[in-house]
């Protein structure tokens, strides 16, 4: 595994850099692009080896981890795998979850969590300000937007364990 430099088509004075692999495959000796570094690829040349070297490292590790939770003992029998076609595949209500995760993790950090428990925050209040909270760091906008982006689009509610459909538009808690 290697770092190579090559010259674009559209001009020879420009460059791309790619992370390549050597193989045999029936006898010749074929590269294999394995990443697109872009054109703007900073590392100085000195440290090409290095960087590869650890990148291997780190790709066969991985492997090593992968295989040892694949063994054959802990795959299930190929009887209960099934076939589907990708394009059957119908979404039902999804939901996006990592802003909010961000969020709620930066709550937690801040111990703001804790202190709306010590100011005796029932479970409907925390709900409705934790998610008013984090609504307006992920999606800042109207309230009623705001309320139709918690109840439609966000995965908060999972994410708390509340009900997030329960709080009312206008009233509780918005």
């Amino acid at each position: 595994m290697y770092i190579r430099r090559t010259s674009t088509s559209s001009n020879k004075d420009q460059y791309t850099y790619r992370l390549v692999e050597t193989e045999r495959v029936n006898g010749k000796v074929k590269q294999r692009t394995l990443l697109n570094l872009g054109r703007h690829f900073e590392i100085p040349k000195s440290e090409w080896k290095a960087l590869a070297g650890r990148i291997s490292q780190i790709i066969s590790s991985q492997a090593r981890i992968i295989a040892s939770r694949c063994s054959k003992d802990t795959l299930l029998p190929e009887s209960t795998y099934h076939a589907i076609d990708p394009d059957s595949l119908e979404l039902v209500r999804p939901r996006c979850v990592g802003v909010e995760h961000l969020a709620l993790h930066a709550i937690s950090h801040l111990g703001l969590d804790k202190k709306l428990k010590e100011l005796s925050f029932n479970q409907h209040q925390l709900g409705a300000s934790l998610g008013n909270i984090i609504a307006r760091m992920a999606f800042p906008a109207s309230e009623r937007a705001t309320h139709q982006w918690l109840q439609q689009r966000s995965g908060l509610g999972e994410l708390i364990h509340y009900n997030l459909k329960s709080i009312k538009k206008g009233g509780d808690g918005y």
